[in-house]
């Protein structure tokens, strides 16, 4: 473990860093959402503090045909044309931001457990990493949902139906704008539970149809997922892939002990990670019109 963490000094055993580990990553990979939607690259280290990050220009591919001695985006060649390469549009230098949580365990604490031969209660370790967890998709989402260049006016999620309907036409969006799968799809807990009602339809079979989530979950392959960081009344299609977005690691999920404070000692969970856009028309937000 690199010295900056400092774990060396800290007032445990091999055993208990590796159980206080353990709850801090255990905690975090329940929660997660973006690293399950978006590939991830690395960790490349701690040093890590700025990023390259490409946008490319995509345009559909050529159809060649011998014949016509040129080739073209169409069905047929009409003469010579040039093919359209896929080149950086633009490039920018972006910032790795760094994510923390302080928790400190009591000294007594520490010497009940060995004194007594009881396990070690990591709990605040664990919430540290919750709420590190928790900014971690705030800050992905937020991103994503600001860069998006696809956006579908939302429906009435009351009704039985509507956010697959909705689904439907953000995939639709998606492939109009030369995007194509695999699909996620990210909604609030809230409009995730809604998903879990029958297909709407009318008529006495009504509440006898397929569920929507299940339907949902034959459109967006890449699979339906819940985050409190976005809004009831938002959600995302996201067209997968590490050529569309990725999530660039730094230094992964870690705890570092910071020292004593009297008799109490301090502990950071800590990561840092960026988000790189490549293709913003990947994703689509649902959501109201403006006003």
């Amino acid at each position: 473990m690199d010295d900056f963490l400092m774990r060396d000094d800290a007032p445990l055993t091999a055993e208990e860093w590796a159980k206080l580990d353990e709850a801090v990553v255990a905690t975090a990979k329940k929660l997660l959402v973006g690293r399950r939607v978006i590939p991830v690259h690395g960790p490349i280290g701690a040093g890590l503090q700025t990023l390259t990050v490409d946008q490319y220009h995509v345009s559909p591919a050529c159809l060649h045909r011998e014949e016509a001695g040129g080739c073209c985006e169409g069905e047929e060649c009409r003469g010579e044309c040039d093919c359209d390469v896929v080149d950086v549009d633009q490039r920018k230098i972006i910032q790795v931001p760094l994510i923390h949580k302080d928790f400190v365990l009591q000294w007594r604490d520490i010497a009940t457990s060995r004194q007594f031969g009881l396990p070690f209660d990591f709990g605040q370790a664990a919430a540290a990493s919750a709420m590190v967890a928790r900014k971690e998709d705030e800050m992905i989402f937020a991103e994503l949902l600001a860069a998006a260049q696809t956006h579908v006016a939302a429906g009435d999620w009351d009704q039985p139906g509507s956010v697959f309907a909705n689904l439907v036409a953000a995939t639709s969006a998606l492939v109009e704008a030369g995007v194509y799968g695999p699909y996620a799809a990210i909604v609030s807990p809230a409009v995730y539970a809604k998903m879990h009602r029958p297909m709407g339809g009318g008529g006495k079979g009504m509440g006898m149809g397929m569920l929507e989530i299940v339907q949902a979950r034959e459109l967006a392959s890449g699979g339906v997922f819940q985050t409190p960081a976005l809004k009831d009344t938002q959600a995302l299609l996201i067209a997968q892939g590490p050529h569309n977005v990725d999530l660039v690691l730094g230094q992964d999920l870690a705890t570092a002990y910071l020292g004593p404070e009297g008799m109490t000692h301090r502990f950071r969970v800590l990561e840092s990670l960026a988000v790189r856009i490549k293709r913003p028309e990947a994703i689509a937000v649902i959501a109201p019109p403006t006003k």
